[in-house]
């Protein structure tokens, strides 16, 4: 059945149920939103941060598997994408970490973004979320400042279960000054901390879509995919006009339509709002063969990339291991409360050798258009100028304190327990792709990630990896925690084992930015300052991946000021 509305929002994850939510505030507007997934709403698995690692490969991961990858030994790699009202909230993995005032104020200052700054986050932070509770033990206790949280819907609160094998890591981290910080993840990110967490198991669909869902004027349709935009004929720039879409319930091919009378706004994930793009006419026409080409954005196309240090700790240790026992009792352990994991944001001077600082910057200060494939001149002058400022965060230190399934000659033994730390960078300089297959224009597009293409982004993991171990094998961790390391194991010592095994190893850590970016249209952006599309009047794309480049924290944490900060921007 066609139908119309103020406001048509295509995509039912965290960006659009917040915005969804917000706009129908005012009664005066009808809004409508377009969720490709189902209602989850109930499932056990859901409701439970402790299933985290378990929600992968389920109804709600709707992840695409990328081509091969020529740096990473020729591996497909997967990276999971929620699928449901909630969208990637849904696997309540819970983090809750801001970047560094210079990351934001970089929109602006660098990208050209203007009124996009720390001080206008910090507002938009403060009016999403509210601090409550205490859950910390008394030995690092993490004690966020309450002014920088206000009243906002979702709640966040120190995590109510923390691993034992922190305790030691803590010690570890601190002996190589790497000093505890009891505010991190507030946008004051040096040092080690557990991050802050929901202190419920919140998606996007409890926090914002249940309080507002009996709401006359917001109806929401699920298993609703959006197949093409629609604009008036004949008239520049274009105005959208309507979304056609098809139920993935029916047995036939029906496309149905949903008309709007002001705006249409992309909420759809970092994979298919540029898919939809394309199939509308958008992009590049290489890109979209068959499609007649309304508007060239040739920008229309990142992700931290990840190298993991697998352990194993010794057996006296408790680690969340224990959660694939079916003997342990959950309310006795406490682990299913919460996603224990514990970070670090270390500058290049913090974790490489004065000679491979040296080499690195180099590497970066020479970097061009022929060795790199970052297209925006913007983008690439920021990465520089952010190897060079010795307050710059170059790699993230994640530290897990169970198995990973995923690593070479690392079987899982249930006798044994583990932990492992994750080295990420931050600000890669290898780039990826998402673009329409045109053999299947309608199912999922291809995906290129550019697995560590960049000779920069090999050198940085390397020495992340060497850290890791020189971290592993302080008193604290290796006599202390019994650990010793499992994957990779100590017989991969050169710099060139070191490669293979990141080649073999190497993933993203499932934060996929930049794929509409927010830049100037000759800097190859696709959308403005207002996240309007470029040559059009009403067609707006919220959600933080039209951010171009990575933020040093996880990308969950801004979506939902970013957001709210658009809500002001909008006529």
């Amino acid at each position: 059945m066609d139908s119309a509305f103020d406001f048509v929002v295509v995509g039912g994850g965290t960006a659009g149920l917040c915005l969804a939510a917000r706009l129908a505030e005012d009664t005066s507007n009808t809004v409508c939103v377009l969720e490709i997934g189902k209602d989850h709403k109930g499932n056990d698995d859901i409701a439970v941060p402790g299933n985290y690692m378990a929600n992968f490969g389920k109804e709600w991961d709707a992840g695409l598997l990328s081509i091969p990858q020529t740096h990473a030994a020729n591996r497909p790699l997967y990276s999971p994408r929620g699928q449901g009202l909630g969208g990637s909230s849904l696997y309540i993995v819970q983090l809750d970490l801001r970047a560094p005032a210079m990351e934001y104020d970089a929109l602006e200052s660098m990208l050209g973004a203007t009124g996009w700054n720390f001080r206008e986050f910090t507002k938009y932070f403060r009016k999403s979320q509210i601090l409550r509770g205490t859950g910390m033990p008394e030995t690092h206790p993490l004690t966020p400042d309450p002014a920088a949280f206000g009243e906002g819907p979702v709640a966040a609160t120190p995590p109510r279960f923390t691993p034992a094998i922190n305790e030691f890591y803590f010690k570890a981290c601190a002996d190589l000054n790497i000093p505890f910080n009891p505010e991190g993840g507030s946008s004051k990110n040096s040092g080690v901390w557990p991050s802050l967490a929901s202190i419920h198991p919140e998606s996007a669909q409890r926090a914002y879509l249940e309080p507002n869902r009996h709401k006359e004027n917001l109806k929401i349709f699920t298993e609703a995919q959006a197949t093409r935009i629609v604009f008036r004929e004949g008239v520049k720039p274009l105005t959208a006009t309507a979304v056609e879409y098809k139920h993935l319930s029916s047995s036939d091919e029906v496309i149905l339509t949903v008309h709007a009378r002001k705006e249409v706004i992309l909420c759809a994930g970092a994979y298919r709002t540029p898919h939809l793009l394309e199939l509308s006419g958008i992009g590049d026409k290489k890109n979209i063969p068959g499609i007649p080409q309304l508007i060239d954005l040739p920008g229309i196309n990142q992700d931290h990339l990840s190298t993991l240090f697998l352990c194993e700790t010794d057996q006296s240790i408790p680690s969340c291991d224990m959660l694939m026992n079916p003997k342990t009792d959950p309310a006795e352990s406490g682990m299913f409360s919460a996603v224990p994991l514990s970070y670090s944001y270390l500058t290049l001077d913090q974790f490489a050798s004065p000679e491979k600082q040296a080499i690195i910057k180099e590497m970066a200060a020479s970097a061009d258009e022929s060795t790199t494939s970052i297209a925006s001149p913007r983008s690439l002058a920021l990465l520089k100028k952010w190897m060079e400022d010795p307050q710059a965060y170059q790699v993230e230190l994640v530290m897990v304190p169970h198995y990973v399934p995923f690593l070479p000659n690392a079987e899982f033994d249930p006798t044994k327990k583990y932990c492992f730390i994750a080295a990420i960078l931050t600000h890669p300089f290898s780039r990826g792709s998402v673009h329409t297959d045109p053999s299947n224009p309608l199912e999922n597009p291809i995906l290129d990630i550019g697995m560590v293409e960049s000779d920069i982004d090999r050198e940085i993991l390397v020495e992340g990896i060497k850290f890791i171990r020189k971290l592993i094998t302080q008193p604290r961790m290796r006599d202390e925690a019994g650990v010793r390391p499992i994957a990779p194991s100590n017989d991969v010592k050169t710099e060139e084992e070191i490669k293979r095994y990141i080649a073999l190893a190497g993933y993203t850590s499932y934060h996929p930015i930049g794929t509409a970016a927010m830049l100037p249209r000759e800097d190859f952006g696709v959308v403005d300052p207002r996240l309007v599309v470029y040559d059009t009047t009403n067609l707006r794309i919220v959600r933080v991946f039209t951010v171009l480049r990575t933020w040093a924290d996880q990308c969950g944490r801004p979506t939902r000021p970013f957001f709210l900060s658009i809500l002001a921007r909008t006529p």
